[in-house]
């Protein structure tokens, strides 16, 4: 017949730590009340493109640099398009910043406009 350890049961109960802080197990301090989590403002999200970008090394070594960032929460680097998206508080950090992290990290950036890379096509009238 196998014996159980009395200490399992005790850390079970929550009677241990009642016993070691000298109370009784029917005094033992109620859980502390959740508080919700402060609200954080919505992110900014700004698109970076790469021109020179040329490996995964340096599209991780560009996430890292980003990442360090004070108020950038997120950053998604794809090598294969040479694009980013980065999520960051604007409070915290600026657009400057971000392409100063990643000339920092070797590799230049420069904000991503839709409209410089595809221009608006020409309407062509008739037939």
């Amino acid at each position: 017949m196998r014996r159980r350890s009395v200490l399992p049961c005790l850390l079970r109960l929550g009677l241990l730590g009642a016993l070691l802080l000298g109370a009784s197990p029917g005094l033992a301090a109620p859980p502390a009340k959740k508080q919700p989590p402060a609200k954080m403002p919505a992110p900014l999200k700004k698109q970076l493109e790469f021109p020179q970008l040329r490996s995964r090394a340096e599209a991780d070594r560009v996430t890292v640099a980003l990442l360090a960032l004070d108020g950038v929460r997120r950053v998604v680097v794809d090598a294969r398009t040479r694009l980013a998206v980065v999520d960051y508080d604007g409070a915290q950090v600026s657009l400057e910043r971000l392409l100063a992290a990643s000339v920092a990290a070797g590799i230049e950036a420069r904000e991503y406009a839709l409209k410089s890379r595809f221009p608006t096509p020409i309407k062509l009238t008739g037939g």
